[in-house]
């Protein structure tokens, strides 16, 4: 089996798939991954779920003896993507669909305002933070932003004069 490597969503995966009860086995079929990196994920599962709250990046190192190893580092725009990231959580705070494209321009603004006239704001940029914030595109629904509040507080304002009359 080649190796894989996982993101750090899977891992979570795996951490939650192993505390239900799951065999190392079935985890290395389910992840189509080595026994040994079931091992290590669950070893470690402590820090791999602390960077995941975190939200950080991992990037990977290569070592002198051919091998490789996964070590967080800083992006080399992480002041524009924390600032991209903050503005995409307020927006969706009030319930602004946000797309990719949108995203996109975000973020050559923000880094045309701090200076940085480097940051194209190209696809893979836009997928390497979606995936970093673990972002998924779905098509935001609910009732919350259909109700018309005038037409509540006139019926709050009736029932409560029905309820004096009864």
């Amino acid at each position: 089996m080649t190796k894989i490597c996982l993101s750090l969503n899977e891992k979570i995966k795996v951490i939650e798939e192993s505390e239900k009860g799951n065999s190392v086995k079935s985890l290395m079929n389910t992840f189509k991954c080595r026994k040994t990196q079931i091992y290590n994920i669950i070893k470690n599962k402590i820090k791999i779920r602390e960077e995941w709250l975190k939200g950080k990046s991992y990037s990977l190192i290569l070592l002198g003896n051919g091998k490789s190893k996964r070590s967080l580092k800083k992006t080399v725009n992480d002041e524009i993507n924390k600032a991209v990231w903050n503005w995409f959580v307020k927006a969706r705070s009030k319930n602004i669909p946000i797309s990719g494209p949108m995203l996109q321009e975000k973020s050559k603004d923000i880094a045309i305002k701090l200076g940085n006239t480097d940051l194209k704001g190209s696809n893979g940029w836009l997928e390497c933070f979606r995936k970093r914030h673990n972002i998924s595109w779905n098509q935001v629904c609910g009732e919350s932003n259909d109700v018309n509040v005038d037409e509540v507080n006139k019926w709050k304002s009736k029932i409560a004069l029905f309820l004096q009359k009864h």
